[in-house]
């Protein structure tokens, strides 16, 4: 049985975030269509987010088909897809991981023994007395496809490294149960075959691991909040993540080097460029006043080569600006009249390209037109005006108040109209 839980999540009068599962059913299958109209059933029924598959770039895809003339519309649906960035961490761990399978399988097998039977714990056990390690934490065994319980049950086991020797020089069981059945787990098609405990090249890189994997379980643990809003957090955590991999891909450690680059090429995937990344995102940066967008431009610069920075702060700049026409189509003050009356959208200038020319006007209506005309022209002159306000906004000096909480400065931003209609 296939099953899809539909939740929404929303912010409140007082600024609180806000979620609540809306639906939880059936679904025969997992095409990208089914999905879809499964959830285009729910938003009718209802009256009203996706991870990385395949299948969901469909049901994406049908959606905005079928609901891109709702009033609730934002640009035609073109920020309606944000990718779990949480799962996006992930794979670019485990595109690191794969690198060093081998030494991660040889410490996973070695707990997987002491943790297989109440004797063999008990012997390990006598092994730590015997090598005097103070550690109160346990062995734990991961689940090879979750990386962060890969990087507890190594934070856990290397700190027992001189009593995983001493059981290997006491316990011929513990030698022989590599070579078994048990032991012959290849490196996914890479050829190695895992057949002997962990040595101490293992250990070493076991521990590169844990002290490089640090950064990424934080940014997993934060991104994984469900109680809190992250979207003005993840421009933090990525300018984090690309600054480290930069860092260590240029280090003299050529295991954490090789690491880094195959995670880099994962990162440059799905973060590099602007049309896999949801440009909100980046938005969310620039509407906190702390940072705005010379933070953006300073973090971007900083990244990436100087003709990628510069393209993505084009980006950014075409996304706050057709939000803002956006946003001044539906609740600006002029609004169209069925007399002529064009509504502005994509930018001010479009209002000038709306309607009939005046080779299609015959004279008896030729004053009307140009009477129409003069209307656009206003409605041009008052969007252009009341752009001030984003301008405004952009203009003031940062609040370099960085220690305080977002939530601080959200009474800020509420004199600013624009931003409750972002929100």
């Amino acid at each position: 049985m296939n099953y899809m839980c539909l939740t929404a999540h929303w912010i409140d009068s007082d600024w609180k975030l806000n979620h609540k599962i809306l639906n939880f059913c059936v679904v025969p299958d997992h095409k990208g269509d089914t999905i879809g109209k499964t959830i285009e059933e729910c938003l009718i029924e209802l009256g009203i987010t996706a991870d990385n598959a395949t299948s969901n770039n469909g049901a994406i895809s049908y959606l905005k088909r079928k609901t891109k003339d709702w009033k609730c519309t934002i640009l035609d649906h073109k920020y309606i897809h944000l990718r779990c960035c949480a799962h996006i961490v992930n794979l670019i761990v485990k595109e690191g991981l794969d690198e060093h399978f081998e030494s991660i399988q040889k410490i996973r097998k070695a707990v997987k023994y002491v943790k297989s039977s109440p004797k063999r714990l008990l012997a390990f056990k006598d092994c730590v007395e015997k090598e005097k390690i103070k550690c109160k934490s346990l062995l734990c065994l991961d689940v090879e496809t979750r990386w962060n319980s890969t990087y507890f049950m190594l934070v856990c086991a290397e700190k027992f490294e001189k009593a995983f020797e001493r059981l290997g020089d006491t316990d011929r069981e513990y030698h022989l149960y590599f070579y078994g059945a048990d032991g012959d787990v290849h490196n996914k098609g890479k050829g190695k075959v895992v057949n002997s405990p962990p040595e101490e090249v293992d250990w070493v890189k076991a521990r590169c691991f844990v002290k490089f994997l640090k950064l990424f379980y934080g940014v997993t643990m934060r991104l994984s909040g469900s109680s809190y809003a992250i979207s003005h957090c993840f421009f933090h955590e990525l300018v984090s993540i690309q600054t480290r991999l930069n860092e260590v891909s240029k280090a003299c450690d050529h295991e954490l080097k090789i690491m880094a680059e195959g995670m880099k090429l994962k990162f440059k995937k799905y973060w590099e460029n602007s049309c896999n990344l949801n440009l909100l995102l980046y938005i969310a940066v620039v509407l906190d006043p702390r940072y705005k967008l010379k933070y953006v431009k300073f973090c971007l610069e900083k990244m990436y080569p100087a003709d990628i920075a510069y393209g993505l702060m084009i980006d950014v700049n075409d996304a706050m600006e057709s939000l803002y026409a956006d946003h001044f189509q539906h609740h600006g003050k002029v609004n169209s009249s069925a007399d002529g009356g064009a509504a502005i959208k994509g930018g001010v200038s479009s209002s000038l390209n709306g309607g009939l020319s005046s080779v299609d006007v015959d004279d008896e209506n030729y004053s009307k037109f140009v009477k129409s005309q003069f209307k656009r022209h206003l409605m041009e002159e008052e969007c252009i005006e009341s752009k001030s306000e984003v301008a405004k906004y952009l203009a003031e000096p940062c609040d370099n108040r960085y220690e305080m909480s977002f939530d601080i400065f959200v009474r800020k931003l509420l004199n600013f109209n624009f931003v409750t209609n972002y929100a």
